[in-house]
Parts: C-alpha cells; sequence; structure tokens
C-alpha cells in the first residue's frame, strides 16, 4: 500500500483537528447563514404585507373609479351627485364648497 505525502491515514491527529477547526468554520458559516436568511425572511414579510395594503388601495380606487364613470355616463347621476356635492345635506341651502366654487370662478 503506497501512502502519498498528503494520505490522511499517514497523520490523523493532525487531520481530525484540521476537520474540527474547519467543520467548527462551517458550522459558523451556517449559522450566520441561517441568521442572514431569517433577516431576509422578516424584510420580505414586511414588503409583503405592504404590497397586500397597497393592492387593497388600488382595488378600492378601482371601485371607485368605476362608482365616478357610471356617474359620469349617466346625466340624471350626474345632477344627484352635484346637488350632494353642493348643497347642505339638512337645510338644502348652497353649502361651503358651492360657494366657494363660484367664488373662484368670478
Amino acid at each position: 500500500m503506497s501512502s502519498k505525502s498528503g494520505d490522511k491515514s499517514q497523520y490523523p491527529c493532525s487531520d481530525h483537528r484540521r476537520d474540527n477547526h474547519s467543520d467548527e468554520d462551517v458550522e459558523h458559516e451556517v449559522a450566520r447563514a441561517a441568521d442572514d436568511l431569517h433577516h431576509v425572511n422578516i424584510e420580505l414579510a414586511k414588503e409583503v404585507d405592504e404590497r397586500i395594503v397597497i393592492e387593497s388601495e388600488l382595488a378600492d380606487m378601482k371601485t371607485d373609479l368605476a362608482k365616478c364613470a357610471t356617474i359620469y355616463q349617466n346625466p340624471d347621476q350626474r345632477g344627484e351627485t352635484r346637488n350632494i356635492y353642493f348643497q347642505d345635506a339638512l337645510t338644502g341651502l348652497p353649502n361651503r364648497v358651492y360657494l366657494k366654487s363660484i367664488s373662484t370662478r368670478g
């Protein structure tokens, strides 16, 4: 049986210590990678939550836009909406929004 100069069987003690040292290094690197992965997962979860909120707001805006388009296309609803917007609900008199709009036009 021939042995090479780097053969492990020739120096088992020194190789064993070297293997333990490299195992510790690998374990340290794995622990660091696991910690980094944990932090990335936390950030990703935050970004997903933010995206869910944004998509919900976008869906609400689409619904509101569809309502506005319906009102714009229907002249009867336009007049009713204008009355609601410019008149006081209790008295039916012009409200501040109406008064400001005519004062800026003039």
